[in-house]
């Protein structure tokens, strides 16, 4: 494809299937007295070498030889890559003396390449030439001056070697031709330049003076898209570093870039312009801003980027721009607006050349003059009709112009006869002004009188008005007192919302501690009245352990819920079985009570005795005597944090006990001490493992009860409540959801005032989420409250991990 765009080449090289052939060997090349030319893809082997540091001596030695594989492609390609590829072909020539000193021509259709070199060696396998080109090499040392590389190869050559070596992607479309044929092709191809290029020339000048003359930018931006292509197109077939920049060792790349921006810049801007897209759709419009921002900033940094990265960068940007040309055409085309049914047609006309070369390479299409140019040929045709569609705007404008020095003509007559009209109205308007001036002199005299009647009705009504001032007075002494009277009543009712909230806060842990004085008082007798029986029954060697087992409710403070209680039951009953123990299930209940279900090994003498069950039902009262006195101890210093509590809310500072604590633990002892109120409701847990908080735990774990109490409340104590915690940035997060009543929007923002409830007198819930509050913030948190009526409600307390001040 000698001068294809490479922007639709590479828009149309994901959708172009390429024939493959699989061939098991590759057969010398037949060059005969009939040999034209022909394309030797299928008749290649090839090497990638990934250091490309292999030179022609290594790659002819037994070690790389073999490593060629057999061509499977017509034109062999392999994207942007580091590596440098090894071709290798061979000839068998069978020719005539006349033909004989005739040489042949290597042609490589891709202008773009760095740097490719050439050697060949005769049947002798001596080396017959080495030939260089590419626009890394300076043009005189090309083999040829053509605008593509080309190659001049001895007939007598029995095989050849061809290294390419690229920033840009490495292709093979190799022509190998006669030279009769290499002559042909390449007159044929300067003529078609030829015409090509001078045809953009008289459009770029014929347009450039029109802009010049006009100072349109809709001319300006066309002529600058339109020099931008024609260059982009001279870049890329070749003929930039043949003729233009011949000396200018890598600029081909540069320039490839640069001018593809300026396609980019300059056809968005011609687009906006020439569709009034501002005004036709302003969608569009924003599209089209945002790639020229795109490609500005692009202009200023692809300088400095390398040019595989470059490249692939704008490439990446080609859908959204062809869909912003194309798209913008049939939209506007469907709306039956004239310039975009052209502007699509020339678009349209673009496209097809592209497609006839594919469909030209992939033998679906005759291959001749037309095809092989169809892409200059339906560039041509673009731009020609752009011009068309140019204008047409202009002479839309035109007559819009008209149009509208019309309408602002007859308007101005249409306003003169309008003032003239109201000149004439206003002196009429001003003549009548006067005879009222003249009546309102007579109506003075008249208002006048009625001002001294009014004096005296005045007089008369302020000392009514003073009579109504005095009783004024009076009822606001009166209602002075009325409301000392208010203002007392009230606080007597505060008081009572206070007693009843702080008694409901109290009566949970008083109710801990007389439960836990029954259990004592009961526990404590019945051991009272085993122990002489279980002095004598026990032995020694079974005493420690039964010590052990008593105390370890206290050395093991773990909270179990009910599910996991029964989980350990299940598990340690198992063992027992195993073990040989009766009652396993019984016993393996009370083991997991008294906290030693990790140690039931160490228990199996005492398990397997005689008296177990007696022994363990004393370790059982004793064990049950001791966590009572713990269930008091915790009671008491609930009320003594119900306690501090109430001195915050009246204006004391609480104190923080700091110290590195797990967020989980305090979660935990909160679910513990509420689980007689959790029968009927699944708790579900969602943790991450994450680090311990340097805080209050005992603080923490108020706030967290509060917050659970009010979910059950909502939930009427049944149903599901989730609990999160997870790290979040250098916070840890803790939220607690239930699937209750919800909170209505118009009271959310009152339920951290204190004394605040939804529930009934003596149910509390005035002062839990104030202290929650409160506490939170002294840990330099905060909480977050989201909650929909019928849905549920969920808290979410935020905690940092730097220390608390």
């Amino acid at each position: 494809m000698k001068s294809m765009s490479l922007l639709f080449k590479l828009f149309f090289l994901w959708i172009a299937v390429p024939i493959v052939q699989a061939q098991s060997s590759v057969q010398a090349i037949n060059v005969d007295n009939t040999f034209t030319s022909q394309k030797i893809g299928f008749a290649i082997e090839l090497f990638e070498d990934p250091s490309a540091l292999l030179t022609f001596t290594d790659i002819r030695s037994p070690t790389y030889a073999q490593k060629f594989k057999p061509s499977v492609k017509k034109s062999p390609s392999f994207g942007y890559t580091s590596s440098a590829y090894w071709a290798r072909f061979k000839i068998s020539a069978q020719l005539n003396p006349t033909k004989a000193d005739a040489p042949l021509y290597l042609t490589l259709a891709y202008g773009q390449t760095d740097l490719i070199d050439l050697w060949c060696i005769d049947e002798a396998d001596q080396l017959l030439m080495h030939q260089r080109a590419g626009d890394h090499v300076p043009l005189e040392q090309w083999p040829t001056t053509h605008r593509e590389p080309a190659f001049q190869i001895p007939p007598v050559a029995h095989a050849c070697y061809l290294r390419i070596k690229t920033s840009s992607t490495l292709q093979f479309p190799l022509t190998l031709s006669s030279q009769q044929a290499f002559e042909s092709m390449r007159f044929n191809d300067t003529a078609i330049q030829a015409l090509y290029f001078g045809a953009l020339l008289v459009m770029f000048f014929y347009n450039f003076l029109v802009a010049f003359t006009t100072r349109s930018w809709a001319y300006v931006s066309y002529t600058a898209f339109l020099l931008s292509y024609g260059l982009f197109q001279c870049a890329f077939g070749g003929l930039g570093y043949t003729l233009l920049w011949p000396n200018a060792i890598g600029w081909a790349d540069r320039a490839m870039l640069l001018f593809l921006v300026c396609i980019g810049l300059s056809s968005c801007f011609f687009v906006l312009i020439l569709l009034d897209l501002r005004n036709a759709s302003p969608r569009f419009f924003k599209l089209g801003k945002t790639l020229l921002g795109i490609y500005a900033l692009y202009a200023a940094i692809f300088w400095f980027l390398p040019y595989g990265t470059a490249i692939k960068i704008i490439i990446s940007t080609i859908p959204f721009w062809a869909f912003f040309l194309i798209g913008i055409g049939i939209y506007l085309s469907w709306r039956k607006v004239r310039e975009a049914q052209i502007y699509l047609v020339a678009w349209l006309m673009f496209i097809v050349g592209p497609l006839i070369i594919v469909g030209s390479t992939q033998g679906w299409i005759p291959i001749n003059s037309f095809t092989a140019n169809a892409s200059q040929i339906g560039s041509v045709i673009e731009f020609i009709l752009l011009s068309f569609a140019l204008t047409n705007r202009i002479k839309n404008l035109r007559n819009t112009l008209l149009q509208a020095q019309e309408k602002v003509t007859y308007h101005l007559r249409t306003v003169e006869q309008q003032l003239e009209q109201q000149v004439t109205e206003r002196t009429a308007q001003l003549e009548l002004a006067n005879q009222e001036m003249l009546g309102a002199y007579t109506l003075v005299d008249v208002a006048r009188q009625k001002a001294e009647l009014s004096k005296a009705q005045a007089k008369q009504a302020q000392q009514e008005s003073e009579a109504v001032q005095h009783q004024a007075t009076q009822a606001l002494n009166d209602l002075k007192a009325s409301q000392k009277q208010l203002v007392q009543a009230e606080k007597m009712a505060s008081l009572g919302l206070l007693v009843s909230n702080v008694a409901h806060e109290i009566n949970s842990p008083l109710g801990a501690i007389n439960s836990s004085n029954v259990t004592i008082a009961d526990s404590m007798r019945a051991t009272l009245d085993n122990f002489p029986r279980l002095i004598q029954t026990i032995s020694r060697e079974h005493r420690s352990l039964f010590l052990h087992l008593v105390l370890h409710p206290q050395l093991n403070d773990m909270m179990f819920s009910t599910r996991e209680e029964r989980t350990l039951t299940k598990q340690l009953t198992s063992f027992l079985d195993n073990a040989g123990v009766d009652g396993s299930v019984r016993k393996a209940r009370l083991l997991v009570r008294l906290r030693a279900h990790s140690k039931a090994a160490e228990y199996l003498p005492l398990l397997t005795s005689p008296d177990c069950d007696f022994v363990l039902s004393v370790a059982a009262g004793v064990a049950d005597v001791l966590s009572g006195t713990s269930n008091i101890h915790a009671a008491t210093q609930k009320i003594g944090r119900i306690l501090a509590s109430l001195k915050e809310l009246s204006g004391g500072e609480r104190t923080l006990a700091l110290f590195e604590n797990s967020i989980h633990h305090s979660v935990e002892k909160a679910i513990t001490d509420l689980e007689s109120k959790l029968n009927n409701v699944d708790v579900v847990r969602i943790y991450q493992d994450i680090s311990p908080l340097r805080c209050d735990p005992e603080a923490l774990q108020q706030v967290w009860s509060h917050l659970i109490l009010n979910g059950l409340h909502a939930m009427q104590h049944r149903g599901v409540l989730m609990i999160g915690i997870r790290a979040l940035d250098n916070h840890a997060e803790i939220r607690i959801a239930d699937f209750g009543c919800g909170i209505a929007p118009e009271i959310k923002d009152r339920v951290f005032e204190p004394f605040y409830s939804t529930r009934q007198s003596g149910e509390g819930g005035g002062m839990g989420l104030t202290v929650a509050k409160k506490i939170i913030e002294k840990h330099h948190g905060r909480i977050e409250l989201q909650s929909e009526v019928g849905v549920g409600t969920t808290f979410t307390v935020i905690l940092p991990y730097a220390p608390a001040a």
